[in-house]
């Protein structure tokens, strides 16, 4: 049986990660789920700047630019702690989770502001078509697939919102998690055993003086 409250990093041993804090198994199912929003995002972002161009939506060009920072983020957070534990330091983790979870709700709320905006004009989208007694009879469709863009836009700033809420989720626990490492005293860095803050000052060792015969 699976124990997600097991530490996720020590998965690939113990030695040279006392100075990672331990996070629990489920917040690696957390990145995954993680990833996969942020792969969605693009691909909605991508087919809805396809319709629009790129141009029209300043979300989009954010909406990229987040795939790309959370790809690195996570590579950092999983993959060094994981495979190379001598780069990873806990405090350049807790800085960029903090500057993850206000990237995703800018980006989430940028995306959401624009597509109730398109929406508001979705229904002007369509041009009416009169008969001679005044009668709709069909549309002109100005702009193809716009109706699906706006949709896509709309998704992705939904799928957004889940996103950050996970990031502040990740970020509460990794904050609880740094906090009771600095409580225990735990190292700083990789294959340290003290915490440097915590080292008292250094002590001169005695030296041993001896006799220097004087010349006459």
């Amino acid at each position: 049986m699976v124990d997600f409250k097991e530490n996720l990093y020590l998965r690939r041993g113990a030695e040279g990660r006392a100075h990672i804090p331990p996070m629990p198994l489920w917040t690696g199912i957390v990145r995954v789920a993680q990833l996969v929003l942020d792969v969605l995002i693009l691909i909605l972002c991508a087919y809805a700047s396809s319709v629009f161009g790129g141009g029209y939506f300043v979300g989009f060009g954010l909406g990229y630019y987040i795939f790309i920072w959370t790809l690195l983020f996570l590579a950092y957070v999983v993959l060094v702690p994981l495979f190379l534990p001598k780069f990873y330091l806990y405090w350049i983790q807790l800085i960029l989770e903090i500057k993850t979870v206000i990237f995703w709700l800018a980006t989430f709320a940028l995306l959401a502001d624009e597509a109730a905006a398109w929406n508001g004009l979705q229904a002007l989208e369509n041009i009416p078509n009169y008969n001679e007694n005044g009668t709709v009879t069909s549309y002109t469709d100005l702009w193809p697939g716009a109706n699906e863009a706006i949709g896509a836009t709309k998704a992705a700033a939904g799928l957004g919102a889940f996103a950050w809420l996970s990031f502040c989720i990740t970020l509460g626990f990794f904050s609880v998690a740094v906090y009771k490492h600095r409580e225990a005293k735990g190292p700083t860095t990789y294959n340290s055993s003290v915490d440097d803050a915590e080292k008292g000052p250094t002590v001169a060792q005695p030296v041993e003086l001896r006799e220097v015969p004087i010349a006459a």
